[in-house]
């Protein structure tokens, strides 16, 4: 009986940040972490979460037409444009 190939785990991607704090920050920091029972990066992890998931909508792209912006498509409707035809001559 043949065995079923196991799927790959996709792999987690991360990036690493640094960052400096005085002496007292990192007393403040760590008495905060044992306040609240959590370990440091669990902690910097929650407070990094809670502040995206508060600030969201704030964060989406600016989809805003400035007004020196150049006009390649005219919408006729809006599932489709027609291309604007330049005309160079004099």
């Amino acid at each position: 009986m043949k065995s079923i190939p196991k799927k790959k785990k996709r792999k987690v991607k991360y990036s690493e940040v640094a960052f400096k704090l005085s002496s007292k920050q990192k007393k403040l920091f760590y008495k905060c972490c044992k306040l609240n029972r959590t370990s440091p990066n669990k902690f910097i992890r929650t407070i990094i979460n809670n502040y995206l998931e508060q600030y969201s909508d704030d964060l989406k792209e600016d989809k805003t037409i400035h007004k020196n912006q150049l006009k390649l498509f005219v919408p006729t409707d809006k599932k489709s444009g027609t291309q604007l035809k330049i005309n160079m001559e004099g």
